[in-house]
């Protein structure tokens, strides 16, 4: 059965089967064993009755977050350049907010290191192509551990494009988290990602391998350049490239 369901419906039994004397009698003016054991009901009667409404508002408050449900994660591009000992990173993503209603997006960033000893240069930026003066705005965040938290709002039907950048210290093997998508409860539709590393790295091995589209060489620095595309994201893995 529903949660709130059965919560209203305990709540409203307990309301209307506890006697009226009984909570009107809470108090210590009656000297009776009786007129005691009644107290003693009523009060017992009227903290379960206090503890279902309690759960009853923190269910309700507790659907008013899914809201963020409505917002679609909808496109993801991510920009991976390669060194022997760095990993630099600029991706973007594409949320819709399919609502009416205007959202405050409660969000974080994992990475696949601890950012005090391996992530540097981290900058967030939100653009807002939807609104009649769009800009870019800078986003302060939060460091915990392996990851940022942030905030940002999002307008009813408005589609807005977040942008994130860091740098992060590598050793034989770059990781991009991907499998945090998943806390979305759906697909991401369209995930592309490009990755450039030195001709000497052309012994490389990608994770999602089955997914490159195309392999080419950079006539500005020859550097080799991956693409890959995946279409309803909703990975058990992380994007993770390896190299001898």
């Amino acid at each position: 059965m529903n949660v709130k369901i059965t919560i209203i419906i305990i709540f409203f039994s307990l309301y209307f089967f506890i006697p009226n004397k009984a909570i009107a009698d809470a108090g210590p003016k009656f000297d009776s064993f009786n007129s005691h054991y009644k107290v003693a009901g009523g009060i017992a009667a009227g903290a379960l009755l206090g503890f279902c409404g309690y759960l009853l508002f923190r269910h309700l408050k507790k659907e008013e977050k899914v809201e963020v449900t409505t917002i679609h994660f909808e496109k993801e591009h991510v920009d991976i350049i390669l060194s022997e000992n760095k990993m630099r990173v600029e991706a973007t993503f594409e949320y819709i907010n399919t609502s009416d209603k205007e959202i405050i997006m409660d969000l974080y960033f994992p990475f696949s290191s601890p950012i005090d000893t391996s992530v540097s240069d981290i900058a967030l930026t939100l653009n807002c192509p939807d609104r009649p003066h769009p800009k870019q705005t800078d986003i302060d965040y939060k460091k915990q551990d392996c990851e940022i938290l942030f905030k940002f709002k999002i307008l009813p039907y408005e589609r807005v494009e977040l942008s994130v950048g860091y740098a992060e210290n590598i050793q034989n093997k770059a990781t991009y988290i991907l499998s945090s998508i998943k806390q979305w409860k759906r697909p991401v539709a369209k995930a592309t990602f490009k990755v450039s590393l030195p001709a000497y790295m052309e012994k490389t091995k990608f994770s999602f391998e089955e997914n490159l589209t195309d392999k080419t060489i950079n006539p500005t620095n020859q550097s080799l350049e991956y693409y890959f595309s995946l279409n309803d994201l909703y990975p058990d893995k992380d994007f993770e490239i390896e190299w001898e």
